[in-house]
């Protein structure tokens, strides 16, 4: 099948990449629009955040989700991977494809999978690249299989990668540092669910957790990359993904910070249109510890082609990697892996909601992010979508702590605790909150990249739900922030 080949050549192209000695983290924002299509969906809005090598080899997480047309939802994460070829022009050839998993708005049955074969002529700028080009879209259990055109933007985070002077300037110009990572809980409040909404319940509210990378480039500016998903109340499965600018400044004496973005949203019975999300909002900071505080706000979310807008209240509790204080006692550049995989679950009695039709190892796509705090802890941020296994539409966000330890030159152990939020495709997560531990082994055949293998269970909170074995393989790169 299509779906394996392209496993199979992201194994491939993965293997062949040489090592990762320089920045290469960057992310993405485009449409694709299809020339020849049945579904009421007639085009896909991707958010995609990825490392690029020094070779041209890239690969990373992108999340689709509908954008013209009525996608009422439809929502598709995964892998893509490629490389790009520079012509004498200073223009850019990109070849590459996808492999992800989705579902949602009634669009897909079974599985999910989407394939994306796909080429592109770039066009780099100062500070961005655009480009345009062709590919082939196809799901799975959908009426969606379509050439499609492609047009996107993408600009490289430029996080900063030499020897951090941590006792004077903590950025170079032009440099970027991740900076705050924050644990979110917020509740929307419906202003409208739409009528489509599971009997349109304006009477209820969602309750969601969520995690908060943020990339600070001084100027008062930072860009933060989000993702929330329900743990208990109305829409169990919704979850959403946003990238955005916080803006600072004062208010009288009170600092706080404006900020907006743009992502995609799906699930829960929830009329998203076509799941393109807008997000605006206000917040404070209120530093309780040199490193760490409390982040208080206000946001409006509004699906952009659909029914659906709620004001959201939230608390974040926020670790900042690069207070003063610690500048002064450490001299270490920080450590970062990205690692995308596919982890199988080995399911319990209770994994889905009254359906006895589905496989007993579905298997999901997974990128994760790890962002170390010190030379063996780290923060990580995870996110799973299921890609075979008759789940389409199922996926899973968690953010938690690890612990790496070296075992020798080549091996390295890691074990995590984990929390988030999951659902979608009749996985019984008993509301949406979901905890978790996991072990890795990873085998670093170079400096900086590592071919990773992993046990470890997942479950509801609650009990009585979803508690899968899981087993994960997959690749691992290491650079420095």
């Amino acid at each position: 099948m299509p779906k394996f080949r392209i496993f199979k050549l992201m194994l491939i192209l993965n293997a062949m990449a040489s090592p990762a000695n320089s920045e290469g983290l960057e992310w993405s924002f485009g449409v694709d629009t299809f020339i020849n299509s049945e579904s009421k969906a007639k085009s896909l809005n991707q958010l995609s955040m990825s490392y690029e090598m020094p070779n041209g080899f890239y690969f990373g997480q992108s999340l689709y989700s509908g954008f013209f047309g009525k996608g009422d939802g439809l929502f598709v994460g995964g892998i893509d991977f490629g490389k790009r070829f520079k012509l004498k022009n200073k223009r850019l050839i990109s070849l590459g494809a996808y492999l992800g998993g989705g579902g949602g708005g009634g669009q897909v049955s079974g599985d999910g999978t989407m394939v994306k074969p796909h080429a592109s002529l770039e066009f780099p700028y100062n500070n961005f690249t655009a480009g345009i080009g062709i590919s082939a879209i196809s799901i799975d259990g959908s009426d969606i299989s379509s050439p499609a055109l492609s047009y996107y933007i993408r600009k490289p985070f430029n996080i900063f990668t030499g020897p951090i002077p941590f006792a004077k300037a903590n950025i170079k110009k032009n440099k970027i540092k991740i900076s705050p990572i924050s644990l979110k809980v917020m509740q929307y409040i419906p202003t409208s669910f739409g009528n489509n909404s599971l009997n349109s319940p304006n009477n209820k509210k969602m309750n969601l957790i969520g995690g908060e990378f943020v990339f600070d480039q001084g100027k008062n500016k930072t860009t933060f990359i989000q993702a929330n998903g329900v743990v208990s109340g109305f829409a169990e499965g919704y979850a959403d993904w946003i990238l955005g600018q916080r803006i600072k400044t004062h208010m009288g004496l009170a600092p706080i910070s404006f900020e907006y973005g743009i992502g995609a949203a799906s699930g829960g019975g929830i009329a998203t249109g076509g799941g393109l999300l807008f997000s605006a909002g206000i917040s404070h900071k209120y530093k309780l510890l040199e490193s760490t505080g409390l982040r208080a706000g206000l946001q409006l979310k509004h699906a952009m082609n659909g029914e659906f807008t709620v004001v959201s209240p939230s608390i974040d509790l926020y670790y900042d990697t690069y207070s003063r204080k610690k500048s002064y006692k450490r001299n270490f550049n920080q450590k970062v892996h990205l690692y995308s995989g596919i982890s199988i679950h080995k399911i319990n009695a209770n994994y889905i909601k009254n359906n006895k039709s589905y496989s007993k190892t579905p298997a999901l796509l997974e990128t994760t992010l790890d962002y170390f705090l010190s030379p063996n802890i780290y923060v990580t941020g995870q996110a799973s979508t299921a890609v075979l296994g008759d789940l389409g539409g199922y996926q899973l966000g968690l953010f938690g702590i690890g612990y790496e330890k070296p075992l020798n030159s080549k091996i390295s152990a890691s074990f995590e605790t984990l929390m988030g939020a999951g659902g979608g495709a009749g996985v019984d997560t008993k509301g949406g909150l979901i905890g978790g531990v996991r072990s890795e082994i990873d085998y670093w055949v170079s400096p900086s990249k590592a071919i990773t293998l992993g046990i470890g269970k997942v479950k509801s909170i609650t009990g009585g739900g979803m508690a899968p074995l899981t087993l994960n393989v997959g690749f691992k790169i290491s650079f420095k922030s």
